[in-house]
């Protein structure tokens, strides 16, 4: 299961960047607001998320940054469209 804070009326997805992914991704922590208050809701939208960045990492760890970088994009688009906030864990 997907550790899950409620912070500001909110739940927030807070996990480690696996040590695999620390070449591609330089950020030691994600933290992704989902935009709900409501508990299924967020594991819902936490997970979908999660499996985005797995994909994504992936990709980049088998050089294909590109095409990384264009599912992440749509992923951040996605997720703006269904109120999924990403916070950049220099605010947090």
């Amino acid at each position: 299961m997907i550790p899950l804070m409620f912070r500001a009326g909110s739940f927030v997805m807070v996990r480690k960047v696996p040590k695999r992914y620390a070449a591609v991704e330089p950020r030691k922590q994600i933290w992704l607001s989902l935009g709900t208050d409501v508990h299924v809701e967020a594991v819902t939208k936490a997970t979908a998320a999660w499996d985005a960045l797995i994909a994504s990492w992936e990709l980049r760890l088998a050089g294909e940054s590109d095409e990384a970088m264009k599912r992440y994009d749509a992923v951040r688009e996605i997720a703006a469209r269904k109120n999924i906030t990403y916070i950049p864990q220099s605010e947090c």
